[in-house]
């Protein structure tokens, strides 16, 4: 054994042939063969001379799991290469690894999860297959074909019938670490943790699968029973312990070797007598009244129980459940701990019940139990409950009415809405036999005395005007349009060709986030107006070079503003009483909005309409 004697031992694996294979940190791998030691390190062709997983499947093929080097086989006295991610293996502290039922190797890797050989190739679990953690700890088939996998963090979960079942510090695990899973000549499985060595029983292990059981109740091995520690070694480093032929079970602990045997182990099969010691409401102590009931005052802000075992012989293993019959849904397991706590539990009568399970998980027959009687405030009281039933139809009744008088209103805004509508059609109709009607007949004069090219002109400009008047008409009625975003892009379009066509030239900005706020028909069309003519009186009188437009929004009011760089209003134009700006004051009160006027002669005339938006 010279050749080991400076190394440290990560796992040993006796194989079917007679060898003893010893994986080592940093020391590579080791084969006594009962005459010779062999040592296999870089030059033997091993990828990673830490060797954490040593495991012999069933066709006699050893694996070897290294930290950082990937996978390698043995077989027929030859190393194979190493088998990394670019074969589809998830490296990084290859630490376990085992075979199912089927045939397949899992390989549990501490860092990213599971990997499977089968059919010859490696590949990552399918759906079903995928494990809910990625820091394996170990693989272990048992007698009956189950897979189990324990992890670092996660605690252990069984491979069945193709989905995972989850056994953890929930269901009574001693730790979410698991370090070593051996399985006795009854079925029963030991879990090696960090906080010691946990025997599972068989049938309690099915119960909680099939849902019949809430807790596994582990018989937990630790200092009180003789462990140096109670901390198992391992964590991954497989294989770490081992059931002998005599069926005493070895377990690698961080301060030496433990052994079991669960043929003699005894069982404490005393069921722990149970007591409720005490209450205290609001940190002053109770006592029952004549009938056995503790009575608890209105509004009382907590309640505690103070209970109790009797197990001499591992009183510190003790474990307790209770629940308050009437408010718990079910049982609440704490574990070592002898207080329950309750906050303002709702009026009404409960039963306060309790078990306790002695060092080896057998629960007491029967729980101990008092009685909880809590009083209601005033306004919990069945009279109070009476005045307040009655009040809430009262409310009820005002409720109902003031709905139907909102009803009400939306059918008068509903005919309002009507009204408006038969309105507008009414405008339509006029401004189609007004408008429309006057241009066509005007085109239709020109057509008459046409005598030569410059009737032929007007009775071209004529008819553009007509298209366009049918143009505003349209887009005024069409619904689609009662949006800021429409309105700023008509006008905008409508201020560009105008004032293009007149040599002006129009600088233009608009707001970018108009979106798609709600602009009213009727307030669109007389905003628009207003702006058409403020545009038009800018070509016609202003005798100005330029023309600026604005259009956005401010506080929920859509501001469109027209400026001129031309000779300005004289003061008696500029009066808002005055003929020359009466329509476009028209417009706006019509439009429910404002205009303001800032202008003066030589400096430009500045027209800003403000409209809300609802």
């Amino acid at each position: 054994m010279e050749f080991t004697k400076e190394a440290c031992t990560h796992s040993v694996l006796p194989t079917r042939d007679g060898s003893l294979w010893i994986g080592t940190d940093g020391r590579g791998l080791f084969r006594w063969d009962g005459r010779r030691m062999q040592s296999y390190g870089r030059a033997e062709g091993l990828s990673d001379t830490t060797v954490g997983a040593l495991f012999e499947d069933r066709d006699g093929v050893l694996w070897i799991g290294t930290d950082r080097g990937g996978l390698h086989r043995f077989a027929n006295g030859k190393l194979s290469r190493a088998y990394d991610a670019r074969d589809g293996v998830a490296t990084g502290y290859l630490q376990s690894l085992g075979q199912d039922r089927d045939g397949r190797v899992w390989i549990g890797s501490n860092a990213n999860g599971l990997t499977i050989y089968e059919a010859g190739r490696f590949r990552p679990p399918g759906p079903t297959e995928r494990l809910p953690a990625q820091n394996i700890a170990g693989v272990f088939r048992d007698s009956r074909g189950d897979l189990w996998i324990g992890t670092a963090a996660n605690g252990l979960f069984r491979y069945r019938h193709g989905r995972y079942e989850s056994f953890g510090k929930e269901q009574g695990l001693g730790d979410v670490l698991v370090a070593l899973m051996i399985e006795d000549r009854d079925g029963n499985l030991w879990v090696s943790t960090t906080r010691g060595i946990s025997r599972l029983e068989r049938a309690r292990i099915d119960a909680i699968a099939e849902g019949r059981d809430r807790s596994l109740d582990p018989i937990i091995l630790d200092r009180t029973d003789g462990l140096l520690t109670p901390e198992g070694s391992g964590g991954g480093f497989d294989p770490s312990g081992l059931r002998a032929r005599d069926g005493r079970l070895w377990f690698s602990t961080i301060d030496g070797i433990v052994i079991i045997d669960p043929a003699s182990f005894p069982i404490n099969r005393i069921p722990p007598p149970v007591l409720v010691e005490g209450v205290t409401l609001a940190d002053r102590p109770a006592r029952p009244d004549a009938g056995g009931a503790i009575q608890v005052p209105a509004g009382t802000s907590s309640i505690e129980l103070a209970y109790t075992a009797f197990s001499l012989l591992a009183p510190a293993k003790v474990r307790f459940r209770y629940r308050v019959v009437g408010f718990d849904a079910d049982w609440h397991d704490v574990g070592a701990r002898r207080t329950a706590y309750y906050s303002r539990l709702p009026p009404g009568t409960y039963r306060f019940e309790m078990m306790a399970a002695n060092n080896d998980g057998i629960w007491s027959p029967a729980p101990a139990s008092i009685a909880l009687v809590v009083a209601p405030f005033l306004w919990e009281r069945r009279d109070a409950r009476v005045a307040a039933v009655a009040v809430l139809v009262i409310a009820t009744a005002l409720a109902v009415r003031s709905v139907s008088l909102r009803r009400a209103r939306r059918r008068v805004a509903e005919l309002e809405r009507e009204q408006s509508l038969t309105r507008e059609r009414s405008r339509i109709g006029r401004d189609l036999h007004d408008d429309l009607g006057s241009r066509l007949s005007h085109i239709a004069l020109l057509a008459d005395v046409a005598d030569g090219h410059a009737s032929g002109e007007r009775i071209s400009r004529a008819a553009r005007e007509a298209v366009h008047t049918m143009d505003e008409l349209v887009w005024a009625v069409n619904a689609r349009n009662d949006t800021v975003e429409s309105f700023a892009n008509y006008t905008a379009q409508f201020a560009e060709e105008h004032l293009r066509a007149a040599g002006l030239r129009c600088r233009l900005r608009i707001q970018p986030d108009l979106g798609a706020r709600e602009l009213a028909a009727d307030t669109r069309r007389h905003v628009y107006l207003a702006f058409k003519e403020a545009v038009t009186n800018a070509v016609k009188h202003a005798q100005a070079s330029e023309v600026r437009i604005t259009i956005a929004i401010d506080d929920n009011t859509l501001v469109v503003e027209v400026m001129d760089d031309g000779r300005g209003l004289s003061p008696e134009y500029a009066d808002p009483t005055g003929n020359g700006l009466r329509n476009m004051r028209e417009r706006m009160d019509a439009a429910g909005g404002t205009i303001e006027i800032d202008s003066a002669p030589g400096r430009g005339t500045r027209l800003v309409f403000r409209t809300p938006l609802t």
